[in-house]
């Protein structure tokens, strides 16, 4: 029968699944881009926005690499989640060079962190106990994101002395 094709499926969908991991890898490399131009301009110092992804990445990479020795394949949607981590835990570093102002403001900040990472956590968390593979993926993804975004936010940038950063009027 000239008209019928034969389709893999499981080919098919393997090599599917590896185009949208392939452009995912790449638009999220173009996000960081992006964020870290956003921030050297914010900050207006490339190297405190430097300074502040380095910790992130360091938690994106070992969320990744925690996922990958519990031999969970990564997916998109672990890229997916890995995207959500650099956003959140930018927010934390972003707090972490934050210059205080007052004497109590180091410690409502690590009030502050606190209660936003506890509640991101929980939030996530849920998720990870959620019996739907994808939910329980998205989940534990960003739980072990938040812990290791806000563990080396701490390890690296809590004794940071960030210069002042320029107001504009």
């Amino acid at each position: 029968m000239p008209a019928v094709h034969w389709i893999d499926l499981r080919a098919e969908t393997a090599r599917m699944l590896s185009t949208y991991r392939g452009q995912a890898l790449m638009l999220t490399g173009l996000g960081m881009l992006l964020i870290f131009g956003v921030l050297a301009q914010g900050l207006h110092s490339g190297r405190l926005a430097a300074q502040v992804m380095m910790p992130v990445i360091a938690a994106i990479a070992l969320a990744a690499a925690t996922i990958k020795a519990a031999g969970v394949p990564l997916s998109v949607l672990h890229l997916v989640a890995l995207l959500l981590i650099l956003g959140i835990g930018i927010n934390y570093a972003l707090f972490f060079v934050r210059p205080a102002t007052q004497r109590d403001d180091a410690a409502r900040t690590r009030r502050t962190l606190m209660v936003v990472s506890a509640t991101t956590l929980s939030a996530f968390g849920m998720l990870a106990l959620s019996q739907t593979l994808v939910l329980r993926a998205l989940g534990i993804t960003v739980s072990l994101g938040v812990v290791y975004s806000l563990l080396f936010c701490w390890l690296l940038l809590a004794r940071a002395t960030p210069p002042a950063l320029a107001t504009t009027t």
